[in-house]
């Protein structure tokens, strides 16, 4: 059995869809944006090559075009497996 935390980050494009319905009147808008995310969590290893995997995540989408910045936290788990 093993503990693994770890540390991570991204960057890149992110395409953002924002739609707003107001009856059966919709507006929508499409845009690109750079954006970056830094990630924290933990691997814990309970057989050899399977573990779990958790994490949390802070999403961050800078302002494009008319969009306004976007940001969001998102929480997971899953499977870990390794040779």
């Amino acid at each position: 059995l093993s503990f693994m935390p770890y540390a991570g980050a991204g960057l890149g494009a992110y395409k953002q869809n924002e739609r707003v319905d107001m009856g059966v009147y919709t507006i929508e808008d499409k845009q690109w944006h750079f954006g970056f995310y830094p990630e924290l969590g933990f691997i814990y290893e309970f057989s050899y090559g399977v573990g779990l995997n958790v994490f949390a995540r802070y999403d961050y989408t800078l302002k494009a075009g008319n969009s306004e910045s976007q940001s969001y936290l998102s929480f997971g788990v899953g499977f870990h497996f390794n040779n």
